[in-house]
């Protein structure tokens, strides 16, 4: 007799297990040393810090599924690759991409998820109670799966990788027989050798790639060309500090080239020293990264070198194990004391960094003296790790004392133009030069890469004619040259107005819960809109104002062809939102189904214009209410700063999702200004200013400002009436702002008072867009020059009075 048992637990034997999870250690570790293998060599800053921090998660887990191997075979301690290495060598080939970048995609897009459905098969039979260390394991491996997936999306969703080495790879993958868990024969692969068709042999990077984004200087700052110069202070050392820390995705890269060189000499230990190792460098990399654009600077203006990295070209790799631990020894000392520093600064963003930055040196210093050691005894080499430590710096100086003159006024070039900068966006903060730069915000939402793809979309489609605009070259032109503060022909001067206005023209928003219907009006409004001059055909994506404030959870009402917003917050801020967009708020679907439908039509024949977001501020506005929003100003201004700064990610996403949707489908944008671009930009905005003093528009409004304008390389800020005009000196001291529209007041008053202020925008090497009634046009152009001057009109007069306009325009410019 014997008591009845449930019998699905017993999947496996420990034996079987065992031999099952040293196959997925073998794939977990291959899959570190190909990302190892590729940081060097990839150009695109935000893969190699992927690729960093993916390789330090996946060599933990390699870590704890061998040590799993070790408990199950327990007192076996031999742990061999044997029958699998035809599994994890077909698996290798993989690392034969054709480059960086297409490596990574079918990183993320095949093989990643070809290794998750692995675990989750061995999960589906594992018994959670007896093996429930593997089953943690590997939950833990997914989710690090889910992670690392997520943001290579986010970074991939403009790359062109595609083509047939990426579908070679898929069918390879798919050909392997690794989904037989528990057979214990030879794992199948596909047959051939070789890279797949599309790729190449692989072969390490021994000169880094860098990111064409980034300035490219040999030496990044002056004293990486001569060391004895000193750190500078004040606002000099806070700028150098992000620099250097940036371009420690040299160490990072010297890290992994190291893991991948010497890893099959050393003892599985190794692996996870080393990936720590790059996974700390690329974070010091990203202390840099997002100081820098906190600060308010874009990737053109920052300098990135690599002959650190380059100076171990043609050594052994103990040599460039070698010189990445000179660096570390021989600076350590200077993180600590410049953590102290910039606390007595008043910088608490730079000391937070410095301090870390100088814990993880502590181990790293460890991890070089102990690693060095090791490998010269196992090598029976006679040097020793100061030995190494000298020849790693001499092969540093050589390098630098190959630094031509050119070299070297490059470095002073870049270093000049950075510290200029970096004084132009203390004084938009603060007009003290001594004092900590303001705080822009965070740009991980918008990836540059991804922006740059957007720039390449949009330049493609400027130079061919639309359907329902033969001139459109033409005019796109035009617009380059107004953003860049120049003139082609004449100003610019946007019109139109309907000619039948027996239909008019509204927002449609009343039929917003119709798409179809909603789409046929626009369609039928574009056909009846008249145009002149500079204006461009274009179906307005519209929600009326303050879009974002909906989709963060305000409730919102549409009116007569209007929308607005409930103020909720109570006097202590208790039940604020989120600040986060809610997914499943119905006009985010909305919007995505809208734009798919436009943009499909747009494409070559007219273009997309987004909606009104409206600013962070302008939704505490919405959320607070005026009266409410303008006490907290006095009583509790940080409640405001500290929900424009968590609300800016939502802004960013946003702003991503529209050109995501749009210029991803290959159709041209315009903002709500109807200004053309070839490269992305975007409508800041803060109409909250007008009720605020000149301190408080400093405190309050600049740091959202700066967060908005810094977010793409173009933008314009949004000035709106006599109230926020007030503010045009302090709003002219952000570098980051290219162009200001004015609108003189509801309904569109005079706009003629306020030359002397155009005098001033233009005098600041800014463009200027006028919201101007049609009769004071021709004023306003003998008034001003026309580099960087641009018109709307946005009340316009009849068909016969427009283009009687238009003709007196061209005129007074032929």
């Amino acid at each position: 007799m014997k008591i009845p048992a449930i019998e699905n637990r017993s999947q496996f034997t420990v034996d079987a297990a065992a031999h099952i999870l040293k196959r997925f250690y073998f794939l977990q570790r291959e899959i570190v040393l190909m990302q190892a293998a590729w940081l060097p060599g990839t150009a695109c800053l935000e893969i190699k810090l992927a690729l960093a921090e993916a390789l330090w998660q996946d060599a933990l887990i390699a870590g704890q599924l061998r040590q799993r191997v070790l408990e199950l075979r327990y007192p076996e301690r031999r742990i061999e690759i044997d029958e699998d290495a035809p599994f994890i060598g077909a698996i290798r080939r993989i690392q034969d991409a054709p480059e960086g970048s297409g490596f990574f995609r079918a990183l993320h897009e095949i093989l990643k998820p070809f290794v998750g459905k692995l675990f989750e098969s061995y999960l589906q039979v594992a018994d959670p109670l007896d093996d429930s260390p593997t089953v943690r394991i590997l939950a833990q491996a997914q989710q690090d799966i889910v992670q690392q997936s997520r943001r290579a999306r986010e970074i991939l969703a403009a790359d062109g990788s595609t083509g047939s080495w990426l579908e070679e790879a898929q069918q390879w993958i798919r050909g392997l027989d690794a989904l037989s868990l528990a057979s214990r024969k030879e794992t199948a692969a596909p047959s051939g050798d070789g890279p797949l068709r599309g790729g190449k042999p692989f072969e390490i990077a021994r000169r880094a790639a860098r990111d064409p984004r980034f300035a490219r200087p040999v030496f990044a700052w002056p004293d990486r060309l001569n060391p004895v110069l000193g750190a500078g202070e004040g606002l000099e050392l806070q700028v150098r500090a992000a620099v250097h820390h940036l371009n420690e995705i040299w160490a990072a890269e010297m890290a992994a080239a190291v893991l991948y060189d010497l890893s099959n000499e050393a003892p599985p230990e190794f692996l996870e020293d080393a990936a720590r190792w790059c996974f700390d460098e690329s974070r010091h990399c990203r202390m840099g990264y997002a100081r820098l654009f906190e600060f308010g600077y874009q990737p053109t203006e920052i300098p990135v070198d690599s002959f650190s990295y380059d100076a171990g070209a043609s050594l052994d790799p103990l040599a460039r194990l070698g010189i990445i631990y000179y660096f570390e020894t021989t600076y350590i000392r200077t993180k600590s004391e410049r953590t102290k520093i910039f606390a007595e600064f008043g910088d608490r963003a730079s000391s937070h960094d410095m301090d870390y930055d100088w814990a993880d040196e502590l181990i790293h210093t460890y991890y070089g003296n102990k690693w060095l050691k090791f490998f010269l005894e196992n090598r029976q080499d006679a040097r020793t790790p100061k030995d190494i430590k000298r020849a790693a710096e001499q092969a540093v100086e050589s390098i630098r004392a190959q630094a031509t003159t050119e070299d070297r006024a490059d470095t002073e070039k870049h270093y000049e133009e950075i510290l200029a900068k970096g004084r132009s966006l203390a004084a938009a903060g603060t007009n003290n030069a001594t004092a900590c730069l303001p705080f822009a915000g965070s740009h991980s939402a918008i990836s540059a890469t991804v922006s740059d793809e957007w720039l390449r979309t949009l330049e493609e489609i400027s130079r061919k004619p639309l359907a329902l605009c033969e001139d459109f070259p033409r005019i796109a032109q035009r617009f380059e040259a107004w953003w860049n503060h120049d003139v082609l022909e004449r100003p610019i001067l946007i019109g139109a107005t309907n000619a039948h206005p027996s239909r008019p023209l509204t927002r449609r928003l009343e039929l917003l819960n119709d798409p179809d219907a909603w789409f046929e009006a626009k369609i039928l409004d574009l056909q009846q809109t008249h145009r002149i001059g500079d204006a461009l055909p274009h179906v307005r994506l519209d929600f009326g104002a303050g879009m974002l404030g909906a989709l963060l959870g305000g409730e919102t009402e549409i009116g007569n062809d209007t929308t607005w917003t409930h103020a909720f917050l109570d006097d202590e801020w208790s039940n604020a939102p989120g600040w986060a967009i809610k997914e499943d708020h119905p006009w985010w679907s909305l919007l995505g189904r809208l734009m798919d439908r436009v943009s499909e039509d747009a494409r070559g024949r007219h273009l997309v214009c987004t909606p009104t977001m409206g600013g962070p501020l302008d939704i505490l506005l919405n959320f607070r209410g005026s009266t409410a929003l303008c006490m907290d100003a006095v009583d509790q201004p940080e409640k405001i700063l500290s929900a424009s700064e968590a609300a800016f990610p939502a802004y960013a996403a946003a702003q991503s999702r529209l050109y995501r949707g749009i210029v991803g489908q290959r159709a041209g944008l315009l903002h709500w200004h109807l200004l053309w671009s070839d490269q992305p930009y975007t409508v800041a905005e803060c109409d909250f200013s007008f009720m605020l003093g000149p301190e408080q528009y400093r405190d309050i409004c600049m740091p959202d400002i700066i967060r908005q304008s810094s977010l793409f390389k173009r933008a314009i800020f949004h000035l709106d009436g006599p109230g926020s005009a007030r503010h045009i000196d302090a709003l002219l001291e952000i570098p980051t702002i290219h162009a200001i529209q004015f609108t003189p007041g509801e309904g569109t008053p005079s706009a003629l008072p306020w030359i002397s202020m155009f005098r001033k925008i233009q005098n600041a090497g800014r463009s200027l867009l006028i919201f101007s009634p049609a009769g004071e046009v021709l004023e306003l152009c003998d008034a001003l020059k026309p580099e960087g001057l641009a018109f709307l009109l946005p009340n316009p007069p009849p068909v016969a009075v427009l283009d009687d306009l238009w003709e007196q325009f061209q005129r007074k410019f032929r």
